[in-house]
């Protein structure tokens, strides 16, 4: 039930502020946000004098329907009388704690300036979920908020009472309680990732920048680019792993069977990885070499253990599901990581696997690296900025493992879903096995090729492709046919008379030369930065390394979230900040605030 209600002179003096020409634009901005679409199912909580249900009503038609709420019969008789001629518009009395509504039944519920007076809020914000159908809706601003500072939830709900900005965004002050509880929030996170609805929030930017002239035709001219975004949580080593593994394992089973830790681990044959520190309950001389095989051993044979011993009782015999996953990353681990030494010892395996395992707790997260010299262990961010809005109309995360090309699929999802194109693209080298690169039309233009470096040695660009014929023509005038995308050799025959053989390194079998599969592009992009147009084209590309850096100051460099798709949802919440920010300095949209 609401705490706050209308009646008599306070609902005509409502009813009048609500047509003073701050509240129409106010209405105007609310049901532009909302996007709603002709034969839409509408809820609006609280309708007060009808004005919102007026104005939503003519956004659904006679093909859609529109409900409105309120408490307040003088308020309720205020909204019939407004929309008397829409009969596709139904106002009544009744409760946001107990909606009289079938499962389901919207594809849109907002109430603005309402939600704060309901208790219990929790009740309320249930009733909405479950009348809203999959995918819908709802109108909630403190999700946002929370990428500006990068507070925790808990910090979110102290901010609400004890902080004058956050009631003020969120049309809550002097309220002494909470407008919603951690759990709520944390709730309806989940949902907009499980729908997903995250998405529409970096749409609805790009859709305000389209009505207010910020943005032009849909064919773009966008940069894309990637940072690291290092992991959530700590590394741990290959022992670490292992004995991460056996303990949550034994932790589920002793919880199940209402016992302690240790006790259970006693009874499986495996009480050293009960210990916090699995190192510290080895005791070991671990700067000696031997030790190395005697840790692995022990660990070893207490995998083998609770393998065996997930069957006390009175478990079931074939364990819960948790300890079947714990038991299988311990495999994973073991597998990636581990091998027989000659005398069957087991050992560590020598180098680093491709998908090794770094953490018990986030399963995709990845070693990798952005150039030779930096390492990150984690996951790569990638945003794709529009040139000429300066917004970013698409993000992706990648493990930091996967190739730069692997978040296209992301990014065209993000552009389909906008009705764009790319009209002009720039990229870096590491994107040229991008399939967006192949597929490219006429009029999609990429930049900046890898280097030409001058040594000793002729480089590849000192040999001649001839297209027409196929052939390949080397410094000294010989030559030999080529495929695309494969090697070429100069026989030794053929390179020993040559007059510049010195220019080659001294190789037994002849000089050789890879084709690159896209050499007719690679050379086109070669040749670009020599011209005065091409360089100035090139500098373009500056602006998504800005906009990464202004993204990268409130994501930070370290993500928040455990998980590659919890991690796109930061990253388009704060694609959103920035995008909210290039528009508050767009002459149009900055003198109407």
């Amino acid at each position: 039930m609401s705490t706050l209600t209308f009646t008599d002179d306070m609902a005509r003096l409502q009813r009048a502020l609500a047509q003073c020409h701050d509240m129409v634009r106010r209405r105007s901005m609310v049901l532009e946000a909302l996007q709603l679409r002709t034969g839409e199912r509408v809820l609006e909580v609280g309708c007060g004098g009808g004005f919102y249900a007026y104005e939503a009503a003519q956004c659904v038609g006679p093909t859609g329907r529109v409900c409105a709420i309120d408490l307040s019969a003088d308020q309720i008789a205020a909204a019939q009388t407004r929309c008397a001629e829409l009969p596709w518009v139904t106002c009544q009395v009744a409760d946001a704690v107990t909606l009289p509504y079938e499962v389901g039944e919207f594809d849109v519920v907002y109430g603005m300036q309402v939600f704060e007076y309901i208790a219990p809020l929790d009740t309320a914000l249930h009733e909405v979920q479950r009348v809203l159908r999959p995918g819908g809706r709802f109108l909630a601003l403190a999700t946002l908020l929370q990428a500006y500072p990068q507070v925790s939830d808990a910090e979110v709900i102290e901010a609400t009472t004890m902080e004058r900005r956050w009631p003020l965004v969120l049309a809550c002050l002097d309220t002494e309680t909470p407008p919603f509880s951690q759990g709520t929030l944390v709730a309806f996170r989940q949902r907009l990732i499980a729908q997903p609805m995250d998405r529409r929030l970096v749409e609805r930017t790009v859709a305000l920048a389209a009505t207010s002239g910020a943005l032009g035709p849909r064919q773009l001219r966008a940069a894309l680019d990637s940072s690291p975004l290092w992991g959530a949580g700590r590394v741990e080593d290959t022992y670490t792993l292992l004995g991460h593994a056996l303990r949550k394992a034994v932790g589920v089973i002793a919880r199940q069977q209402g016992r302690g830790l240790h006790a259970v681990a006693e009874e499986a044959g495996a009480s050293r990885i009960a210990e916090s520190r699995l190192k510290a309950a080895l005791a070991l001389a671990w700067d000696d070499p031997s030790a190395q095989p005697h840790a692995l051993t022990r660990i070893l044979d207490a995998l083998s253990a609770v393998e065996h011993g997930r069957d006390i009782p009175p478990a079931p015999a074939a364990g819960p599901p948790q300890v079947t996953a714990s038991l299988a990353v311990a495999e994973q681990v073991r597998m990636q990581a581990l091998t027989a030494a000659p005398h069957g010892t087991p050992t560590l395996r020598p180098g680093v696997a491709a998908e090794r395992r770094l953490s018990v707790a986030d399963a995709e997260r990845r070693h990798g690296r952005t150039s030779r010299s930096l390492l990150v262990d984690g996951d790569k961010r990638h945003v794709l900025r529009d040139l000429d809005s300066r917004l970013i109309v698409a993000v992706g995360v990648t493990p930091a493992h996967a190739p730069e090309a692997s978040v296209t699929d992301a990014i065209e999802a993000d552009l389909a879903a906008q009705q764009c194109t790319l009209r002009e693209l720039h990229i870096d080298r590491a994107s040229l096995a991008s399939p967006l690169v192949p597929q490219r039309s006429e009029t999609l233009t990429m930049f900046k090729a890898w280097p030409v470096r001058q040594g000793p040695y002729f480089p590849n660009t000192a040999f001649q492709l001839d297209w027409e014929r196929h052939e390949l023509r080397g410094p000294g005038g010989e030559t030999v046919p080529f495929t695309v995308g494969g090697v070429v050799k100069f026989p030794a025959a053929t390179c020993g008379p040559c007059a510049v053989r010195e220019r080659c390194p001294a190789s037994a079998s002849g000089r050789s030369v890879s084709i690159h599969p896209d050499e007719a592009l690679v050379q086109e992009l070669r040749e670009r930065p020599q011209t005065p147009q091409g360089r100035a084209q090139l500098r373009e590309r500056v602006a998504v390394e800005h906009a990464l850096a202004h993204v990268g100051h409130w994501q930070g460099r370290r993500a928040r979230y455990r998980g590659v798709r919890k991690n796109v949802f930061d990253l388009r919440r704060c694609a959103v900040v920035h995008n909210l920010h290039v528009l508050m300095h767009l002459p149009q949209i900055g003198q109407a605030a």
